[in-house]
């Protein structure tokens, strides 16, 4: 019944009649001195798993996750992806995106083999920006032992009799 919740629009009657079910079956289960007439569980124990059951790990959570998610598919899928430029697009080129192959437009020229950002979707034809290329690490590296030498060399500190350590 609680699976099914997911795909019935019952407005939670179907859980409920879930809850209801897992607590009687709860209730016949074993027989205990603190049964309830012929039934058989504590009364408390059953209560509180029909509670535990209703109020985590509800499937109606997973739906409403499912819903708030960014959609993956059509065209609003297509916005903010990221590929490649297969032709010069200057101002209609080619581009390869989210498995596909598109025809682009974009507002300024774009090289061959640019990384390119979705902007807008317009019929089958995407609107395109370039995606800056990060620095090569090794630059990123050189600047940082760059930055550290200057940092030691001026950071050389003088003892008391006056004489400077490195």
């Amino acid at each position: 019944m609680f699976l099914l919740e997911l795909k019935v629009h019952s407005y939670g009657t179907l859980t409920a009649g879930g809850i209801a079910c897992l607590v009687v079956g709860s209730l016949i289960l074993f027989k205990t001195p603190q049964t309830v007439g012929d039934f058989g569980v504590a009364r408390g124990s059953s209560w509180r798993s029909a509670i535990g059951r209703g109020d985590h790990g509800r499937p109606d959570d997973l739906v409403v996750r499912a819903w708030r998610r960014k959609p993956s598919t059509g065209t609003a899928g297509l916005v903010a992806e990221e590929g490649t430029a297969l032709t010069d697009i200057e101002p209609e080129g080619k581009v390869f995106v989210h498995g596909e192959y598109w025809n682009a437009r974009s507002r300024g020229p774009i090289r061959k083999g640019a990384r390119v950002r979705v902007t807008r979707v317009r019929d089958m034809l995407l609107e395109v920006e370039e995606i800056p290329r990060p620095r090569p690490s090794a630059e990123r590296k050189h600047e940082r032992s760059i930055r550290r030498a200057r940092a030691s060399s001026s950071s050389s500190w003088s003892s008391p009799s006056g004489s400077s350590r490195a």
